[in-house]
């Protein structure tokens, strides 16, 4: 069991706050799993926080992704848990006097996903650090329901432009390869827009370090697409994913393997195929939850 999570004696149930961004799937996806281990959850995705007499309930226990928009709080939760999804080298973790670091100090325990996170966090003076890995539960996967009907093309990027991303996505362009640049989408039209395009690309934002953008690659490999991306500063997390992402260090030879992969169908199927077998059986969320018994134990119904 976790040394990490101490619940206080009065918890009953939790809410879990996440709004409308970029890791709602996965979320939905943790509730599901909490849920299907009987341990009372709400979902809260309201672009407002819940009524003060909430938030000071001391029988719920909040877990709060993307814990900067505390910020907006009208009062800190008395017992929270921050799911954070920031990397090391953001402006949100840059600065160890921020109101985002002083909020993480306060939580009751701090949930990340890269191994470079926690050595930052720990730098920072906050010790009390789990691992929630983004991981497979098959609520990731996208239901009928929630795509919408598009073209097919060829290679897709979903992320904040930036100006070493663009350059890249140019060179891409510059060989030919049509690529679509989408940031800021959500719901049915991110399913779909995933859904129909034959590669993924995954380009970091921020480098020296790297951290590989786990958080991006869960839903893509839960919904078997082809994913090629530039390696990171986790060496051994890259060689985890080798059996499920195609890695290369170089613009150029992520252009190549692209090619190579656009103009071989069978080859690219059975990359989302072996992708899809590898993450769905080694990479279960219920296995890497490093809380998740303490939560049981404690809440289970």
């Amino acid at each position: 069991m976790s040394n990490v999570l101490v619940l206080p004696a009065q918890i009953k149930r939790i809410v879990w706050i996440s709004y409308n961004n970029y890791v709602l799937e996965f979320v939905q996806a943790a509730v599901a799993c909490l849920r299907e281990l009987k341990v009372p959850v709400e979902l809260w995705t309201q672009t407002g926080w819940p009524g003060i007499s909430v938030l000071r309930d001391p029988t719920i226990l909040f877990i709060i992704t993307r814990g900067m928009d505390l910020q907006k709080c009208p009062i800190i939760p008395q017992n929270f848990i921050i799911h954070q999804v920031e990397q090391c080298k953001s402006a949100a973790l840059g600065n160890p006097n921020s109101f985002y670091v002083a909020v993480l100090r306060r939580a009751l325990a701090v949930w990340d996903y890269s191994k470079l996170n926690v050595a930052h966090l720990r730098q920072l003076g906050i010790s009390q650090i789990g691992m929630l890995e983004f991981s497979f539960h098959p609520a990731l996967i996208f239901e009928p329901r929630d795509l919408i009907d598009m073209s097919t093309y060829d290679v897709l990027f979903i992320g904040q432009p930036c100006q070493r991303r663009n350059l890249i996505l140019n060179q891409f362009r510059a060989a030919g390869i049509s690529v679509r640049l989408e940031s800021k989408v959500f719901g049915p039209e991110k399913a779909s827009l995933i859904r129909n395009a034959k590669i993924i690309l995954n380009l970091h934002f921020y480098v020296n370090p790297a951290i590989l953008e786990t958080e991006r690659l869960a839903l893509l490999l839960a919904n078997r697409k082809c994913v090629v991306s530039e390696t990171s500063s986790e060496i051994e997390v890259d060689q985890e994913y080798s059996s499920a992402v195609v890695f290369e260090s170089k613009p150029e030879n992520l252009i190549q393997r692209c090619k190579e992969l656009l103009e071989n169908d069978n080859l690219r199927q059975e990359q989302e195929l072996a992708a899809f077998k590898w993450f769905s059986t080694n990479k279960k969320l219920v296995n890497c939850w490093h809380d998740l018994d303490m939560i049981v134990s404690k809440l289970s119904t």
